[in-house]
């Protein structure tokens, strides 16, 4: 539950987090042998119970078949769930509540700014912002954004030291394309020549905004006092110095992401 409280930020609906915050204290994120990291994905449908958040669930629960669980849960909670496996074998739970104002959706891919290499602090972070840039199924780099946009939405993303977790909301009516998009940042992004270039300067910018907070400041002074061998030493925004100019010239950034 730190994660959820640390990671979580921007617009994102707080009814869904509360939600998966409660969750997450019984269900752990499973590997997902389809993926070379493990991933979480999250989904809050209004009307449909077509979002969804993969789990390894360690609570009670109900068994019609291995893709079909009905987990046990407080008689006051008047949402539905159900937890499936999809045919690439991640597991997903589905959460249906009438009353809510959209449909969301997450995904927690298990891996963060402890698995950047040495020689490269910063770049999990530095991925995190690239694949909000094209796809090939959806080559435009606003995209994403502007269909969000279009039809009542946001997103949001962050990296953290174990996970990094993309994040959005849209009218319910049009979660399936809205996922069908994001899906894609997961299957094949473009990761353009111009787009490294460019977005290497936002990473530097947020970096600096970064030096203007004070928990952001703490939070790095803890990490340089650690012990220099371990993963929480590593500085995990990343800049400008970190990912382009003092990195040895074999170093290919894009092959890198």
């Amino acid at each position: 539950l730190e994660y959820i409280r640390y990671q979580v930020c921007g617009s994102f609906m707080s009814r869904l987090w509360r939600t998966f915050s409660v969750f997450s204290r019984h269900l752990r994120p499973a590997a997902i042998k389809s993926f070379k990291t493990t991933s979480t994905i999250t989904a809050y449908s209004a009307y449909h119970s077509r979002a969804m958040i993969s789990t390894n669930t360690n609570t009670q629960e109900t068994k019609s078949n291995l893709e079909d669980i009905v987990p046990n849960k407080s008689p006051s909670d008047e949402r539905q769930y159900k937890i499936v496996t999809l045919p690439n074998k991640l597991e997903c739970i589905l959460i249906s509540d009438p009353e809510t104002e959209k449909a969301a959706c997450a995904v927690d891919v298990r891996v963060g700014h402890f698995a950047d290499p040495d020689y490269l602090p910063g770049l999990a972070h530095f991925l995190e912002h690239m694949l909000f840039l094209g796809t090939k199924k959806y080559p435009n780099e606003a995209e994403y954004k502007q269909f969000l946009k279009n039809h009542g939405g946001s997103s949001n993303a962050s990296t953290g030291m174990h996970d990094t977790c993309f994040q959005f909301d849209v009218g319910s009516e049009h979660l399936e394309a809205a996922v069908d998009r994001f899906a894609q940042f997961f299957i094949e992004p473009l990761f353009t020549e111009s787009a490294t270039d460019r977005e290497l300067n936002a990473v530097n910018s947020e970096n600096c905004n970064n030096l203007q907070s004070d928990p952001h400041r703490f939070f790095q002074f803890d990490k340089s006092r650690a012990k220099a061998s371990h993963p929480f030493h590593k500085f995990g925004t990343g800049n400008l110095q970190t990912l382009k100019e003092n990195v040895d010239a074999s170093v290919d950034l894009r092959q890198e992401l």
